[in-house]
């Protein structure tokens, strides 16, 4: 990783940094694990084969989807379009008024989300919606 241009500029501190100001800089662990993929070959090997829809606990499927797609967008320094995801109650709060499951799978009247990025896959969706129906727990 030391010789990665990502990694160079995912670490850098000043204005030049990805991604840049005023979003907040990638957090310790997630520069870790960029650093561990691109350390490991920066292989394409973490695609949606392992996604099981049977699996939708806050903490298991939930939260992952929320930190690895949403949260830097949502979160307390940029709380993009008034929406907080980075925590629990933040989740629990968008999906209590419909709003989480309505922009995840595109819903008419709701902002598609994530913006600018590839729609949450099916199984993604389908994890966000079982934990919604199920109460929307904090397990």
């Amino acid at each position: 990783a030391s010789n990665s241009e990502l990694y160079k500029i995912i670490i850098k501190t000043n204005g030049d940094r990805m991604p840049p100001p005023p979003m907040p800089p990638l957090t310790a662990s997630q520069k870790a694990l960029i650093k561990k993929w691109i350390d490991q070959g920066a292989r394409n090997n973490g695609c949606l084969a392992g996604c099981d829809t049977s699996q939708y606990t806050f903490a298991g499927a939930v939260k992952p989807i929320m930190d690895n797609k949403c949260a830097g967008c949502h979160n307390p320094a940029n709380t993009g379009g008034g929406v907080e995801l980075s925590t629990y109650t933040g989740v629990k709060a968008a999906a209590l008024t419909g709003t989480l499951y309505g922009s995840v799978s595109h819903q008419p009247g709701y902002a598609p989300m994530p913006q600018n990025a590839p729609k949450l896959s099916d199984c993604e969706i389908t994890q966000i919606q079982k934990w919604i129906m199920a109460g929307t727990l904090n397990n």
